[in-house]
């Protein structure tokens, strides 16, 4: 017999199955979660072990799950669970404990990097009278292009105007202006 997974429509579910399991998921709480909607793009949970239908979540529903459906969900050993920034669901089922846990680990791994590219610092370097001169998440890097600009601003080499910024985030975190500099040589 083959299972045959009744569609929800148009919606944000693919099946009425994955309807269910989303709800089951708010019930409860996956056992591990990762990612957020709203920082991320993506939400996953993880629900490990069978993956059982209540009668309260199929009452209020107002669901029954067919006996293909109830054969299906007989041999999974869990689901991996997302949602994207447009509300959309997702279920993925797993026959097997290992294969469950892999994918799992994997999505764990690409959400922690996704959080953490986020999570960058960005660095910008601004000369007087030329522009951005760096722009990127390297600190390292930020700092040399700030040193090499203050000393060009210093010996007035090029174009330059008479100041240096290095933006952490948006922010001022150091300046550099030449005439202050010379009012405290003078000083």
């Amino acid at each position: 017999m083959s299972d045959t997974l009744r569609p929800y429509g148009p919606g944000k579910f693919n099946t009425i199955l994955d309807s269910l399991v989303y709800d089951l998921s708010l019930d409860g709480g996956p056992d591990e979660e990762t990612g957020d909607v709203s920082e991320t793009g993506t939400w996953y949970g993880l629900l490990r072990g069978s993956v059982e239908i209540s009668a309260d979540v199929l009452s209020v529903a107002g669901e029954t799950l067919t006996d293909s459906e109830k054969a299906f969900l007989s041999r999974q050993l869990g689901a991996i669970l997302s949602e994207n920034d447009q509300g959309f669901v997702s279920v993925e089922y797993f026959e097997s404990a290992e294969e469950l846990e892999l994918s799992w680990s994997v999505l764990s791994a690409e959400a922690y990097e996704a959080d953490e590219a986020d999570d960058a610092t960005e660095y910008e370097v601004l000369a007087d009278n030329i522009g951005s001169v760096y722009s990127g998440t390297d600190a390292t890097e930020a700092e040399q292009t700030y040193q090499t600009y203050v000393t060009k601003c210093q010996n007035q080499d090029g174009r330059i105007g008479g100041s240096v910024t290095l933006m952490k985030d948006g922010e001022p975190s150091k300046e550099f202006s030449r005439e202050s500099a010379e009012a405290e040589a003078q000083a």
